[in-house]
Order: structure tokens, then sequence, then C-alpha cells
């Protein structure tokens, strides 16, 4: 973290630096509470809150100094013929209903729910870098409900123009050669997201529901009435991956998009009664294998959503005002990307777990430095069981 020259004092960086830590160290859920506990430092709850309300640090410019940096890593460790993709995708942070209290709360569709099942949650719209090696988290905009923001003065942005707004924080600070690609899944495949990358430099690859309309034979017709007029015979038998597909390629007119290709993706052994996988993209150059390979990438911002839900607590704050919720969510983004550093940088090939595991042993040899400063300064060993939080606990060496 020290690489990333934050532009706050001593105490602010050590707040930062044992929050952090904490963050990766403790066990359980990441409440003020337990990350209070899993901190060396002399850190109690109202205090962590305090400088999370605090305006004496600037969070803002330390969050886009941790981006620039983060971007400016994964594009010197990657090769400049080697393509990158900016993966843009959003999830919900689910949060209990009878806090409310909690500023930014609403009731947003749960995943994959087909009993229209409503959770009350935060919702985040993020960005992810993955190019060559690296495959990093960059940033976040919190999406707010339209009423919210009338109630409160806010400006309602909706999940496209958070996209947008994160893809060009990534145009800002991006200044090297590699091909980059913006990439999402089927909710952001809107012509006006689309021709923002465009005009950014930046070619789309994306999923593509099932209703939108291509050009026929001279007519409009939707993909769901198109499909089932293909034959066998209309389609290629691909291998990516030792993954096999029947595919049919389209060139044209998608939705209000003009000029892209269209791949309908069918898995081996799935019946072609089924809809397919629709994937397009405004790189007319790439082939079909290519296109199926690149789109496969955006997996890897659904596994970053696993490890910082289940081993990060991005949704374990239990914060009530949205300055403190977003300046939290900025510290647990700075966790993920200092394990992703220290994952590139060791020799190790590793799941991120054992890196996780790793900055974890190395937070504990920061907690024995600490011990060993603390016999050389002669503090009484009262004061170190308190500041470690451990008054009240008799531990004996035995044999």
């Amino acid at each position: 973290m020290g690489n990333m020259n934050f532009p706050v004092t001593e105490p602010q960086y050590n707040h930062i630096y044992n929050l952090t830590s904490s963050i990766i160290d403790s066990d359980g859920e990441k409440n003020l509470s337990n990350l209070e506990d899993a901190t060396f430092d002399s850190l109690d709850q109202s205090c962590i809150s305090r400088f999370l309300m605090s305006n004496s640090w600037l969070s803002d410019i330390t969050n886009e100094n941790r981006i620039e940096e983060s971007i400016n890593f994964a594009s010197k460790k990657a090769e400049n013929d080697e393509t990158g993709f900016l993966i843009i995708d959003d999830t919900l942070l689910p949060q209990s209903e009878d806090n409310t209290q909690m500023e930014g709360t609403g009731f947003h569709k749960a995943p994959n729910s087909a009993d229209e099942e409503y959770w009350c949650s935060h919702c985040i719209t993020s960005s992810h870098l993955s190019i060559g090696k690296v495959s990093m988290p960059l940033d976040f905009e919190l999406y707010l409900k339209n009423d919210y923001c009338q109630e409160n003065n806010e400006e309602f942005n909706t999940k496209v123009e958070l996209g947008q707004n994160l893809i060009e924080q990534f145009d800002e600070y991006y200044n090297s050669n590699q091909d980059i690609y913006v990439m999402a899944d089927c909710w952001y495949n809107a012509e006006e997201f689309i021709n923002f990358s465009l005009d950014k430099g930046y070619d789309y690859i994306g999923a593509t529901p099932v209703n939108y309309s291509i050009d026929h034979n001279g007519e409009s017709i939707k993909i769901s009435d198109f499909y089932p007029r293909i034959d066998l015979d209309d389609l290629d038998f691909i291998s990516v991956d030792d993954e096999f597909y029947y595919v049919y390629e389209y060139e044209g007119r998608v939705a209000n998009v003009d000029d892209v290709k269209l791949l309908l993706c069918w898995e081996n052994g799935g019946s072609l009664d089924n809809a397919p996988k629709c994937i397009l993209t405004t790189d007319l150059s790439l082939d079909k294998e290519t296109i199926i390979k690149y789109y496969s990438k955006r997996w890897e911002i659904e596994t970053s959503y696993f490890y910082f839900k289940n081993e990060l607590g991005l949704a374990d704050y239990r914060l009530h005002s949205l300055k403190s919720i977003i300046r939290y969510l900025q510290i647990v983004y700075l966790a993920y990307n200092y394990i992703e550093i220290l994952k590139i940088l060791s020799p190790d090939e590793e799941r991120l777990s054992y890196f996780l595991d790793l900055a974890s042993k190395y937070f504990f040899k920061k907690l024995i430095d600490y011990i060993h400063e603390a016999g050389k300064k002669g503090i009484p060993k009262e004061q170190v069981y308190d500041t470690l939080g451990l008054g009240g606990n008799n531990l004996q060496l035995v044999a």
C-alpha cells in the first residue's frame, strides 16, 4: 500500500492500513466491532466511525490514486500485444430490513430470481480490469433509486450512466498500448452504452437479450422468433478451450446498433430448442472462436464478487451514513487490490484464497514486530494487552 502515495497524514494512513489489514485478517462478519478486535492498534468502534465520517481526509482523491496505480500496475505487467477487458456489472449488497437508519437502501430484485423476490440492499455498479495475468477490481458507483434521490436532493443516474462514468474514469488513467474491450452482460447492452464505449475508442463485447430485433430477408424480426427457424446445417460446430458449441453468425443491425456481429450459441449437449446465448461485438474482425473466448472473461467479475462478499465482507458494514458506507467499500477495494498485487508479484501459481491467507500471515508478522518493539521500549505487558484488546485474558505457556 505504501507505493500508492496516498495524500494523507501519517495518522490517517495508519487508520487506512489498520482497517485494510483487519478486513483481510478478521474472521466472520466484517462489522466495526470485529474489525476493531482484529487490529493491534488502539482503535475502537467510535474511532473507526469517526474516521469514516471525517472531513479531514480526502477519500475520493485517495480512491482515485488507488485506481490510477492499479491500472498502471496491470498495464505494466501485461505485454503490449495482450488484449485487455474492462468489465462492467452490478451486484447487490443485502442489508437488514430492520436497520431503518441506513441510508440509500432499496428493494432490488434478487439475482436469478424467478419468483420476483426482492432484497433490501444497496446496489453497486462496478468495473473490473482483466489483462494478462492481472484480474483486478477497479471501482464502483452506488446505484440509488430515483425516489431516494428525489427525497434527498441527489442526482439520479441509471446503471447504464453509472457504467459510462466508470468507462470514462478508466479512460482518464489508461495510457498504455494494449487493445481494450468494454464488456458487459445484457443489462448494459444499450445503444447509448455501446456508442459511449466506441466514442472512447473501445470496441464492445456483450450479451444481448433474445427480445432484441435483427434484420433478416428485408424484415425486422426478434431473435426469439428467428432462432427457431435455424436449421442444424446453418450452424458451425466449434471448440473453445475444450468446450464445444453450435454457433450461428449474423452481421448487421441489432436493435438500434448498426454494423455489429452477433453470435447465437448453444453448448454441445444442450437442446437447440432452448434459447441461445447471444453475444454481440462491434469488432467485425473477430472470428467466432475469439468472440466466445473473449466473452468468457466476463466471469472474472463474478468471481471477484464471490471473494469480495465471502472473504472481504463487502456487504458487512452495518453503517448508517452513505458517506461512511462508500468509504468502507473503498477500503475493501483497496484490500482486494493489495491481495491481487501480492498474487501477481508472487512466483506461486495459487488461487486468490491462498494469497488472502498469505496477506493475513504478513499482517500477523507486523503484530509480532509490534510486540517486539513494545518489549524493547519497556512498555508494560498490561498496556500491550489493552492495545491488543486482550485485557482480562490470562494465557499461560505450558511445556
